[in-house]
């Protein structure tokens, strides 16, 4: 054994100071306190990030050094950050940055990280910031916030600003009431949707996107068989009333056909094409897998939709987007936008993909409606 470790040792020797010297470039990596002061901002941002990863004792303390970084995406960083491992004092910090930070982007992550530390104290910190110079983005900073606390209130200053007459800012003001008074939900949508500003309408339902609740889906679907909608509005409604159908944990499916079968079954036209924009707006959507009740599932399953409801479907063939064909021609035409139904036109039917209800692949279809699928 002597004999052989005596006729490697040179070899030996290299494995052992290769092994060392690696030891020592793997300790400077794990170190990324020299890294954050480079001049390269995306080096800094991977020390950042090892940095959170070691979750120090300090942490809280080293973020708030780094929040003095020139880069936005590197302050962006720090400011989520703070959102997890934040101290007492991140609180003040980042209920400034959220109202009074240059970038809108830093403002509104400011605001989720406050959210998550303490949002009961960021509600009043907020609220005093209701002022001219500085009320739209307080407002927007307190819409984030209603999530994340515990009992409902509504900041004095905000009733008077829903009184005022400029819309966009009694559209901001509305949104904030809707995400800060989550148990009215219903109440205040049904009141804002009556608004004649279309901007009112259209935060709102923005706001309930982005924050849905069960409840809002009566107020909203109601808005939807309005006979009329400025295409802004009525984008948002869509995505607004299938948020809400999901959020409330149902089946919806169940949910999302009784709509169709309504909206498909209104006298007018513009009414009735929304119950197919509405499935266009549903599809790839996980929570709305089962969308049988409108195509080939619903005969299969020996219930087919009643005349009365409205443009009734059968199965015209397979389709894995659901609509197929159409049993009367006229119900093509309604959901189409054709004004000369035909019986070849009715066995077409309608078939969901890009191209075929914005106008590419039927004619008349949808024209008109400002966007095509993936676009906002």
């Amino acid at each position: 054994m002597k004999e052989l470790l005596s006729s490697h040792q040179p070899a030996l020797a290299w494995i052992l100071g290769a092994a060392l010297a690696g030891g020592l470039a793997l300790g400077a990596v794990q170190d990324p306190e020299p890294s954050l002061r480079s001049k390269d901002a995306t080096e800094r941002l991977q020390a950042l990030e090892l940095t959170i990863g070691r979750g120090e004792e300090d942490l809280a303390k080293t973020l708030h050094k780094l929040l003095k970084d020139k880069d936005w995406e590197m302050q962006l960083a720090v400011v989520r950050a703070l959102g997890e491992h934040g101290e007492e004092r991140s609180v003040k910090t980042l209920a400034k940055l959220s109202h009074d930070a240059p970038l809108r982007r830093l403002r509104l992550a400011a605001a989720e990280a406050l959210g998550k530390l303490d949002a009961e104290e960021g509600l009043k910190t907020l609220s005093s910031k209701l002022r001219r110079d500085t009320v739209m983005s307080a407002m927007e900073a307190l819409t984030i916030l209603g999530p994340y606390l515990q009992e409902p209130k509504t900041p004095s200053g905000l009733s008077r600003l829903l009184k005022e007459e400029d819309p966009h800012l009694r559209a901001i003001a509305s949104g904030t009431l809707i995400a800060l008074q989550r148990g009215q939900r219903a109440e205040l949508l049904k009141r804002f949707l009556a608004d004649p500003a279309p901007a009112v309408r259209a935060r709102c339902l923005e706001v309930a996107t982005r924050q849905p609740l069960g409840s809002q889906v009566p107020a909203i679907n109601e808005l939807l068989g309005s006979p009329d909608l400025s295409d802004v509005v009525l984008r948002r409604a869509l995505l607004a009333s299938l948020a809400g159908m999901e959020a409330a944990k149902k089946t919806g499916t169940k949910d999302l056909g009784k709509l169709v079968r309504e909206l498909c079954g209104a006298p007018k036209e513009s009414v009735a094409r929304r119950g197919c924009l509405l499935v266009e707006e549903a599809l790839g959507n996980p929570a709305f897998e089962d969308l049988d009740w409108i195509g080939r599932g619903s005969a299969r399953r020996g219930r087919p939709l009643p005349r009365a409801a409205g443009p009734a479907t059968r199965p015209a063939g397979g389709s894995p987007n659901g609509i197929q064909g159409f049993e009367f021609p006229g119900a093509a035409s309604r959901l189409t936008g054709c004004p000369y139904p035909c019986s070849a036109h009715g066995r077409r039917g309608l078939q969901l993909g890009p191209g075929t209800l914005w106008g590419g692949g039927i004619p008349g279809g949808a024209q008109g409606f400002g966007r095509r699928p993936g676009t906002t």
